[in-house]
């Protein structure tokens, strides 16, 4: 069994604080975990609440996109066609979609309608709810591990420099000693 009255005080301290960031970043692990989990359902809800909202439908486009003077490098990857579609009551609409831009008049796209039969955004995707989720997570725990690693950086800075004037005292106490038995 090792002495442990050789031990340096910041030793112990180094130690206690090793345990309490490890304990802490346990912690931080399962807050993490535990807002990930929420967010996902949060998500999901979303998912549920926005497919019972809405109904996919398709649209037929009515005349080609109008020709765009653009780059090709800046072309827009999507452009507003008009388009006629029947909503679940058997209603026709006609109105402004949006749609790739190498659409063609009389070509099908799915869309989304509301209740009313009018145009919506698409629903929130269960692979949303899943992504969201993990960056949180994510973001969580890079936080945690950043705040950590900066309070074990700064302890070690204090403990260093406490040992270096521990040592200088030290030094100027018994180096004289040391030096004077040197041979010349």
């Amino acid at each position: 069994m090792r002495d442990r009255s050789l031990r340096r005080g910041t030793d112990r301290i180094e130690d206690i604080a090793a345990w309490l960031l490890t304990v802490i970043g346990i912690v931080v692990l399962i807050v993490a975990a535990a807002l990930g989990f929420e967010d996902h359902a949060r998500g999901m809800e979303r998912v549920r609440s926005d497919l019972a909202e809405r109904v996919e439908a398709t649209a037929v486009v009515l005349a080609d996109p109008p020709d765009q003077i653009v780059e090709p490098a800046s072309a827009a990857p999507f452009v507003s066609v008009p388009a006629r579609w029947t909503d679940p009551a058997g209603v026709q609409h006609e109105g402004t979609i949006m749609a790739p831009s190498s659409i063609l008049a009389g070509t099908e796209v799915h869309i989304w309608l509301d209740r009313e039969g009018e145009l919506a955004r698409p629903p929130f995707s269960e692979l949303s709810a899943l992504l969201n989720a993990l960056a949180l997570a994510a973001t969580v725990l890079a936080l945690g591990g950043c705040a950590i690693g900066a309070l074990w950086k700064a302890l070690r800075r204090i403990t260093t420099a406490h040992n270096a004037r521990a040592w200088e005292r030290e030094w100027a106490r018994v180096g004289p000693e040391w030096t004077s038995q040197q041979p010349k």
